[in-house]
């Protein structure tokens, strides 16, 4: 922590957060600025100056870039605005408010973590905060201090296991609300149907095959964002569902990759969505090896068990020793098959409720 005390900040023009908010949304959709600047119609120079900080942004660009890239020109201009009125504070004092700003942050969330996922090396204390307000959207350390403490209290236990690391989970936190912030969904969320999208997911998890883009486009249409955020070391985050804005959203990890467990995780939170949050809970995170399991986290963990393979199909199993792995493995395979059920969905199941984890993997086991 405190990597980002010492200011750094130059004289020269520094990107403003314009600059560093176009040059993150370029790398992330593959384009280069000279591909880009054509698109807008100006040469590269001009589009390098603002990327820099040496030109500013006119009206006429934001709504170029709007229809662009689709984020609105209000919020280009704001960007611009917000950088102006930041000029004319007394830069005196400026570089120690900025490094006290940034310990402060630092305490809370890997500020290190979050520059290097947005492809971005930030010269200075200044830019470094550019970035996380404007490109993460951060609130002051001060409330985001508060929202972490809600979400490290309200619904996980510390555990002497690893994993738990809960600088490295409000980072995680921060990541996987970004990454939903830009979607759009043209469905309003209604929370009675849950049975109907269920049984959607449930045909997409066992056909295994463009899964996470099929995933996102089910829930997308009944008004839930979705997204995948890799793990951070130190945090074994599977999911994570909270309301962003007033939509509902879901980011899971890919934690393993394997089908039964991100088919696990999704209806783990799909449950949370509709039945514990509201008004009073807003977020709700799901976290490896616990101490102890709230009630809500087991009603989420019954109901995905239920959804993956009903009781009711249970009894019509196979009668098999549990001592003998791979027989289990052989006619439990041949029973899916038969009931049109994914393999590993139902290999997975019986690890989770007998403890055996003994069965032999292919890729066929691997997101798809």
């Amino acid at each position: 922590m405190g990597t980002y005390i010492k200011d750094t900040t130059c004289k020269k023009s520094q990107p403003s957060p314009v600059g560093i908010r176009l040059k993150a949304e370029l790398k992330k959709r593959g384009f280069s600025q000279k591909s880009f600047a054509e698109q807008l119609g100006m040469s590269p120079s001009h589009l390098s100056d603002i990327v820099r900080g040496n030109r500013p942004l006119s009206l006429k660009t934001a709504v170029i870039l709007q229809n662009l890239l689709g984020i609105p020109a209000k919020d280009w201009m704001d960007l611009q605005i917000s950088h102006k009125l930041e000029g004319n504070s007394d830069n005196n004092s400026e570089g120690f408010r900025d490094a006290e700003e940034i310990a402060a942050y630092d305490q809370i969330i890997c500020v290190k973590t979050l520059l290097k996922k947005a492809n971005i090396s930030a010269k200075g204390n200044r830019e470094c905060i550019d970035v996380l307000r404007h490109i993460y959207q951060l609130p002051s350390p001060e409330k985001l201090k508060s929202e972490s403490e809600m979400l490290k209290n309200g619904f996980f236990r510390k555990s002497a296991k690893t994993g738990l690391d809960e600088r490295m989970i409000a980072t995680w936190v921060v990541l996987a609300r970004s990454s939903v912030r830009e979607q759009k969904l043209y469905t309003q969320f209604d929370g009675k149907t849950l049975s109907e999208l269920t049984n959607l997911l449930s045909q997409v998890f066992n056909s295994n095959s463009n899964t996470i883009i099929r995933t996102h486009d089910v829930l997308a249409k009944y008004g839930i964002k979705f997204s995948v955020v890799e793990r951070l070391g130190h945090a074994s985050i599977d999911g994570y569902s909270f309301i962003d804005g007033d939509t509902p959203a879901i980011v899971v990890t890919k934690r393993y990759d394997r089908i039964d467990n991100f088919a696990f995780s999704v209806l783990h939170e799909v449950y949370h969505v509709y039945k514990h949050l509201n008004d009073k809970c807003h977020q709700m995170i799901s976290i490896v090896d616990y101490d102890t399991e709230s009630a809500e986290e087991k009603e989420a963990n019954d109901f995905a068990s239920r959804t993956l393979v009903s009781p009711d199909l249970w009894f019509d199993a196979p009668t098999v020793q549990l001592n003998k792995p791979w027989i289990i493995q052989k006619r439990y395979s041949s029973w899916a098959e038969d009931h049109h059920l994914n393999k590993w969905i139902v290999l997975g199941q019986i690890s989770h409720i007998t403890g055996m984890y003994k069965f032999k993997s292919d890729d066929s086991r691997k997101i798809h």
